[in-house]
């Protein structure tokens, strides 16, 4: 089981929502074979809905064709993987997080091209600290208690087959203050803006506020930066669009930052993601000073 594993001899932990590189997965698949732990994978097989900012649409091929041509991408990808005996779950999981045994990322971006290529993303490193040990710990619990099945070889199928898993409803999930999943984050977000006064900056591909936070951020120095594909609702906020835009950083003057996974879009069926909150300034400072690049 990988709680035998992590914390003894580090494997690789990889949570990616999409993975379709092809040159990326070959890589991985050497990692692998170098690892005596291997690599562990999280992703998510069952959702139909794909991010349109990973997919890089030609103008010789329609949407259904690119959409075909990404599906055969993921699937070679996910064979390549099981050829090399790489451990695979999947369920809910729009976390995207890379944990080595000296690297820890959590950010935005996924294991596709489009990421990858031209996506404007934002993430953050640990590096050997509490932090990466945290990660290493949130990403045991989601293997443990938020998978819902297991990938399985199979060559009667696409070369694989879903076998659904069942956990404990008892299970207890512990939380960890600096790494907030959606409810965590929007129940934090609140308690930060009642008393919050300055600018508030926001970074996510697309905005859907609840009420209670939309009418908090009307009454603050709120500018917000979407991507340049999604239509704006809210047309009473201060919204500039960035093509390609797909990171997700909130920003709370020089006090508070957010950085992770999680769009602005606040009853997203995703469970199973994470922002990372900081208070430290170094760190909200080194971001803030990244943000210039996101506007290129």
């Amino acid at each position: 089981m990988i709680v035998e594993t992590i914390g003894k001899i580090y494997p690789t932990l990889i949570s990616s929502y999409i993975i379709e590189d092809e040159e990326l997965t070959e890589l991985i698949c050497q990692k692998s074979l170098q690892l005596p732990q291997r690599v562990w994978i999280l992703t998510d097989l069952r959702n139909e809905v794909l991010d349109r900012i990973d997919e890089q649409i030609s103008d010789n091929v329609s949407i259904s064709e690119q959409y075909q041509i990404t599906d055969e991408r993921k699937k070679t990808c996910l064979k390549m993987l099981l050829n090399a005996n790489i451990p695979i779950r999947s369920g809910g999981f729009h976390l995207k997080t890379y944990i080595s045994e000296q690297y820890a990322y959590l950010g935005s971006c996924n294991l596709t091209r489009g990421s990858l290529d031209f996506n404007k993303e934002a993430g953050i490193v640990f590096i050997n600290n509490s932090q990466h040990q945290s990660l290493i710990n949130l990403f045991q619990q989601f293997w443990q208690k938020c998978s819902k099945d297991e990938v399985i070889p199979d060559s009667n199928n696409d070369g694989f087959r879903l076998r659904s898993l069942f956990h404990n409803s008892q299970d207890k999930y512990t939380n960890y203050p600096n790494f907030l999943t959606s409810s965590q984050y929007q129940r934090d977000l609140i308690e930060q803006l009642r008393n919050f006064k300055g600018e508030v900056k926001i970074y996510s591909r697309s905005f859907q506020p609840s009420a209670e936070i939309a009418n908090y951020l009307r009454l603050l120095n709120t500018n917000i930066f979407i991507d340049s594909s999604i239509s704006v609702i809210n047309q009473n906020f201060n919204i500039q669009k960035i093509k390609y835009l797909h990171a997700k950083i909130t920003i709370l003057g020089n006090q508070i930052a957010y950085i992770g996974g999680i769009n602005f879009n606040f009853g997203d069926s995703y469970s199973h993601d994470l922002m990372y909150k900081t208070t430290d300034t170094k760190e909200i400072n080194q971001i803030i000073s990244k943000l210039t690049s996101l506007h290129l």
